[in-house]
């Protein structure tokens, strides 16, 4: 009868005790290392993330037109921002990001300190001392012009076309 063989012919037996214990104890610290490291990363960024400053205003857009041709005096587009804004010799934004989300939030939920933390900080991609970040609540949504501000049911319906 054909018994097979273990994958590795060193047994534990073969091994001086010392020398299991020196290689258990070589993982714990490295596991220990590897857990110190990742912890002093997320100090640092959380520090960095403190120094992220949010500013917010509004975009008013006069005689705004729905897609079904319905029509509102002006819409508010509610919209936060990180980073400074930097322009070329004539005058042009170079290092705008319009960073937008689903249809069903606000910008707010990128400013989470898990999100900034992961987006916004120093060497991640959207580097707020790098970039003007500029995200923007949708219609319908946040701080932007939405049923409940007062129109209600008499609030032109909008969809995927008037909202991003």
């Amino acid at each position: 009868m054909y018994v097979p063989q273990r994958a590795h012919s060193t047994v534990a037996r073969d091994i001086p005790a010392g020398c299991i214990v020196m290689a258990r104890l070589a993982q714990a610290l490295f596991a220990l290392f590897c857990a110190i490291c990742m912890a002093l990363s997320c100090f640092a960024r959380a520090e960095a993330n403190e120094d992220l400053h949010v500013q917010g205003g509004d975009y008013v857009i006069h005689d705004f037109h729905f897609a079904d041709g319905e029509t509102l005096p002006e819409v508010r587009i509610h919209y936060r921002t990180l980073g400074t804004l930097q322009r070329d010799a004539n005058g042009h934004a170079t290092n705008v990001v319009l960073l937008l989300h689903d249809t069903i939030s606000s910008g707010e939920s990128f400013l989470t300190p898990l999100m900034k933390r992961e987006l916004f900080v120093p060497g991640v991609p959207l580097d707020a001392q790098r970039y003007f970040i500029v995200m923007p609540d949708n219609l319908g949504h946040g701080g932007s012009s939405k049923p409940s501000d007062g129109l209600r049911a008499r609030f032109p319906h909008y969809g995927y076309t008037d909202a991003g």
